[in-house]
């Protein structure tokens, strides 16, 4: 029943036809890889150090790519090899990556961005750490802290740990009424 209700919720929110919860936000990245069957991945000089992590244990070839003005990754400066492009809405500052839409496989990393509009709207797959660090927080720990993905592909009903499931779904509910979709 967790798993319903949780897909339902972050599934709509993040314009995915699946969500569900997997041990932290390294993994959520990690699985997108894979899931996108990804080889050369560029990301922003700066964001957590756990999106590099992620990269390299899928043998995947990062690819740094420089911030502008915005602290946003710059899309102008993503080399053509680059196969996959990981977001990072830094500081809650929404990037524009619709221009990415088409020419590269794009991870949005919503961790920093809950309520900001049309999230998901031009990725492939959509991910949001929970751990105790991020704005929305469910997790014990960085390592069990939990991890939203929500995609398009095959159905999945794994929950990594309905008790944070349920806080999830439950900090959604209260503060939906506050976020832009």
């Amino acid at each position: 029943m967790v798993s319903i209700e949780f897909n339902k919720i972050w599934s709509s929110y993040f314009n995915k036809k699946h969500a569900t919860l997997v041990k932290n936000g390294k993994t959520a990245i990690s699985e997108a890889l894979t899931i996108l069957n990804s080889e050369h991945v560029a990301l922003p000089t700066y964001t957590c150090h756990r999106v590099l992590q992620a990269c390299l244990e899928v043998d995947c070839k990062p690819y740094i790519v420089d911030c502008g003005l915005d602290l946003q990754i710059n899309i102008d400066k993503i080399p053509e090899e680059v196969d996959t492009v990981i977001v990072p809405h830094m500081f809650g500052i929404q990037a524009n990556i619709k221009p990415l839409q088409g020419k590269f496989k794009v991870i949005e990393d919503c961790s920093q961005c809950i309520g900001l509009p049309d999230l998901g709207k031009y990725s492939d797959i959509v991910i949001a750490s929970t751990g105790p660090t991020k704005w929305l927080n469910a997790g014990e720990s960085k390592e069990k802290g939990g991890g939203i993905l929500a995609f398009n592909g095959t159905s999945s009903n794994f929950i990594a740990n309905p008790t944070i499931a349920k806080n999830l779904n439950k900090m959604f509910i209260t503060i939906s009424h506050t976020l832009k979709s």
